[in-house]
């Protein structure tokens, strides 16, 4: 399986590599900017991963502000970026592409409205809209008839089973973990939980672990607490992960092993669940685990009484509650910190520019301020933070942020004899002022 796992992942590498050749071939001659949109496959099947890959090719470096469809039929996963170079028709273009992973949720034809690039307006050039062709996609449904323990995995997937520990107490926990290592829909599906009798366990679903990526490849594990409540000698049944793999256009089985594990009576014959397997620690971290059984109705918690047990139960809730209070609160204070740090440094350059280096103090004004404000993301190029500021301000506030950087670009790198008495004061006011109303503009 792993074998043709790694297959898989080169051949769709190639594939990938093979198109760039004739998506540069649809640019326009003499175009200074132009956009694509397409899939990698026109006819998925429900809960099929799709990649939709948007590519701007750009010859003059325009600012630009990019307005993605919302994909309504589908979930979106990971997104990736890059940028590179070519040569198309003689003229030199930088090539941004980003990529989508989506997950079709409905069957029948559905349509990806167009992706919107707009190219903001400055003093030298006018703005201009682009726009790709609306995809139709035509997502079949899954086949009828899907086996016992199918919970909507599609895909292709390597599988792994565990059980630890096998040795131990009545009340005890031991850990079933199932792996999952391919290409699918991960992020949306689970396995079925382990299905085990209701008056000898009790399963508690545990959080999984969060998605790993190895290029086309993901992974990612499942983990259920199972609580034995008499003691013996088991063999638990033979676990199996059902999953559809569009490759094939059919439903896979993988059995596991069954496990064995003993399980020992404690010495007062009680049933005590460990700390285990409260939920405390659960509700401390902010998320609660979630019983896929019903929990027995005659277990004893140690002596504790009826009434002691009602408060123990309403004890999680909320302990979860207060800690997402405190989080919120954190939250907040965090983000008025942080705007108040942004302001502080773009007056601090500001003040600066007043002494000497006036046009550098202006642009590190400029940029200090969004650097903050994006929580730490650098705009290393302009064109970059121009699009932070229309995604958490509006155009016009960005054309005017160019327009200062314009200036004092050119104030820095014309001749001295040129600009030794241009004035200062109103580029530093404009900045301070526009730097102001977005401040009172930013949205996250």
């Amino acid at each position: 399986m792993v074998k043709r796992l790694k297959v898989l992942s080169a051949l769709i590498l190639c594939i990938l590599a093979l198109n760039v050749i004739g998506y540069a071939q649809e640019v326009p001659f003499g175009a200074d900017y132009y956009v694509t949109a397409d899939v990698d496959n026109l006819q998925p099947f429900v809960g099929e991963r799709i990649l939709y890959t948007i590519r701007f090719y750009d010859a003059i470096s325009p600012p630009s502000h990019v307005d993605l469809p919302d994909f309504a039929t589908f979930w979106r996963g990971e997104s990736t970026a890059a940028t590179r170079a070519e040569i198309i028709h003689g003229r030199q273009y930088l090539v941004k592409e980003q990529s989508i992973a989506l997950f079709p949720t409905r069957a029948g034809i559905q349509v990806i409205e167009p992706t919107v690039i707009d190219i903001l307006e400055t003093s030298l050039r006018s703005g201009a809209q682009l726009q790709t062709e609306s995809l139709s996609i035509n997502v079949r449904p899954l086949p009828e008839n899907a086996p016992d323990g199918f919970s909507g995995l599609v895909g292709q997937f390597d599988v792994t089973f565990s059980l630890e520990p096998t040795t131990l107490q009545v009340g005890e926990a031991a850990i079933f973990s199932v792996s999952l290592l391919g290409s699918g829909n991960l992020a949306q599906a689970k396995p079925a939980a382990p299905a085990l009798p209701e008056d000898m366990w009790r399963v508690i679903e545990r959080p999984a672990s969060d998605i790993q990526r190895n290029g086309p490849l993901q992974s990612r594990q499942y983990r259920w607490m199972i609580i034995p409540l008499r003691a013996g000698e088991h063999v638990l049944p033979a676990p199996t992960v059902v999953y559809f793999e569009p490759q094939t256009e059919s439903y896979r089985i993988v059995p596991g092993e069954p496990q064995r594990i003993v399980v020992r009576a404690a010495d007062d014959g009680t049933v005590v669940l460990s700390a285990e397997a409260v939920n405390i620690e659960a509700a401390a971290e902010g998320a609660a685990f979630t019983p896929v059984l019903k929990p027995i109705d005659n277990i004893q918690f140690g002596g504790v009484n009826s009434g002691g047990r009602f408060w123990l139960w309403l004890l999680p809730p909320i302990i979860t509650g207060g800690a997402l209070i405190w989080r919120y609160q954190q939250r907040k204070e965090a983000q008025r910190k942080q705007q108040q740090a942004a302001w502080y440094a773009a007056r601090k350059a500001l003040a600066q520019a007043k002494k000497k280096r006036a046009y550098h103090y202006v642009r590190q004004a400029i940029y200090r301020y969004i650097e903050i404000k994006a929580q730490g993301v650098k705009p290393l190029t302009r064109e970059e933070l121009i699009s932070i500021v229309c995604e958490h301000g509006d155009n016009r506030l960005a054309e005017a942020l160019n327009i200062c950087l314009q200036q004092a670009d050119m104030g820095d790198f014309s001749p001295k004899t040129l600009n030794k008495d241009a004035p200062l004061q109103p580029l530093i006011e404009q900045t301070r002022k526009t730097l102001q109303a977005l401040e009172q503009t930013w949205h996250d």
